[in-house]
C-alpha cells in the first residue's frame, strides 16, 4: 500500500519474484491498457500477459472468483481451481489473475481505497478480482503478450503463523463479502479441524 499510494504514474505493475518479464512485455501491456487511459468509464480495469514456463508451455495463474467452497478448501491449503483459457483469441476476459504479472490502473485501487490490510499476505488480489467484478469492469488476458513463471517452493509453506495469516485472510475475504457469520462459521470450522490434526500453532495464531 506504500508503494501504491506513493507511485507517480497512472499504471500500477505488479509482478511476482517467480516472474521473468521480457523488455517488451510492459509496453505491450500499456499499449493494451493506455488508449483508454483518458475514459473515465472505461470497462477494462486491468491487463495481464499470458504466463509460461521456461519450455513455453502455458502455466495457467488465472482462477474463477472462487466459491464459499473453494476458498475454504484453498484456507486449508488447498489449490484453487485454474481456468482453462482459449489462446485463439486476441484477448480473453478473466475474473481472478493472481498478482503475478498484473498491469492495473491507479484511479482504481485508489477508488477502492487500496488495499484490505485485514488480508496479510494472502487474499488480497482475491479482494481486487472481486472489486473489479463488482464495479463492472474487466481483466483482460492477451496470450501473444507472455511472461515467464518459475514455479519454486513457497518459502513460507509449513509456517504455522503464515498457515494462520492465510486462515485469518480467507476468514476476512468471506466476512467482507457473505457477513460476519460467514466469516465466524469458517474460522470456527478451520480451528476444530486444527484442534483434530493437533495444529496447535495454526490454532492459537487465530
Amino acid at each position: 500500500n506504500i508503494a501504491t499510494r506513493t507511485a507517480k504514474g497512472d499504471l500500477l505493475f505488479f509482478v511476482s519474484p517467480n516472474v521473468e518479464v521480457a523488455p517488451e512485455t510492459v509496453s505491450a501491456l500499456v499499449n493494451r491498457l493506455q488508449p483508454d487511459l483518458d475514459t473515465p468509464e472505461t470497462e477494462i480495469a486491468a491487463v495481464c500477459p499470458l504466463l509460461v514456463d521456461p519450455d513455453g508451455r502455458p502455466a495457467s495463474r488465472i482462477h474463477e472468483i472462487p466459491t464459499k467452497e473453494e476458498l475454504k478448501a484453498a484456507a486449508r491449503g488447498a489449490a484453487l481451481p485454474s481456468t482453462n483459457l482459449d489462446l485463439t483469441q486476441e484477448s480473453v476476459a478473466v475474473a481472478y489473475p493472481e498478482l503475478d504479472a498484473v498491469l492495473i490502473r491507479k484511479v482504481f485501487v485508489r477508488s477502492m481505497h487500496y488495499f484490505d490490510e485485514r488480508f496479510g499476505n494472502y487474499w488480497a488480489d482475491a479482494d481486487l478480482a472481486m472489486q473489479i467484478r463488482r464495479a463492472g469492469k474487466q481483466i483482460l488476458l492477451f496470450p501473444e503478450i507472455r511472461a515467464t513463471y518459475h514455479a519454486a517452493p513457497d518459502p513460507l509453506e509449513g509456517d504455522s503463523l503464515a498457515r494462520a495469516d492465510r486462515i485469518g485472510g480467507a476468514a476476512a475475504l468471506l466476512g467482507k463479502y457473505e457477513g460476519g457469520g460467514a466469516a465466524v462459521s469458517l474460522k470456527i470450522g478451520l480451528i476444530l479441524a486444527g484442534l483434530a490434526r493437533f495444529s496447535l500453532g495454526v490454532v492459537s495464531s487465530l
